[in-house]
């Protein structure tokens, strides 16, 4: 089952520029990252699930039929109305990722100071509540620190 590491915040936190500060992805593939343990393959969804108009079901099984092991995703912390329809919030992604057997290794939220309502299988979150003003080069060394990446 994949390991998942999530950066959630709301609209302009800085949540793709900070994937793409950790990862040097500019858009959604896999890549390897350095880890404290070793090099890890990572697909990376830089733009949140929302943002693509995609359903936490459909991601599950995109990434499953995938055989992706270590994924990086982005999640709106509210819901998003879109023209094709309502994307729920940050945390009914996470009830989904876990009910079908994912582990959530990291959370990072953007632009706040709380989490609340996360399922009990969730890691504690660590939080940048300034991040729409911090650069995103500090933002991606402090959650590198966090991840134990390189």
């Amino acid at each position: 089952m994949p390991t998942l590491y999530v950066i959630l915040g709301d609209a302009n936190t800085r949540k793709s520029s900070t994937v793409r500060a950790l990862t040097g992805v500019a858009r959604r593939r896999s890549v390897t990252v350095g880890t404290t343990v070793g090099d890890i393959d990572v697909f990376v969804q830089v733009s949140s699930l929302q943002e693509s108009e995609i359903m936490p079901a459909d991601f599950i099984s995109e990434m499953t039929s995938a055989g992706h092991q270590n994924i990086v995703v982005t999640l709106w912390v509210s819901s998003r109305v879109t023209s094709t329809g309502t994307y729920p919030q940050g945390i009914v992604y996470l009830q989904e990722f876990i009910a079908a057997g994912w582990t959530l290794a990291q959370i990072v939220v953007l632009g706040a100071s709380t989490f609340s309502g996360a399922p009990p299988a969730t890691p504690a979150p660590h939080f940048i509540p300034n991040s729409r003003t911090t650069p995103v080069n500090r933002i991606a060394a402090q959650v590198r620190s966090w991840w134990g990446w390189l």
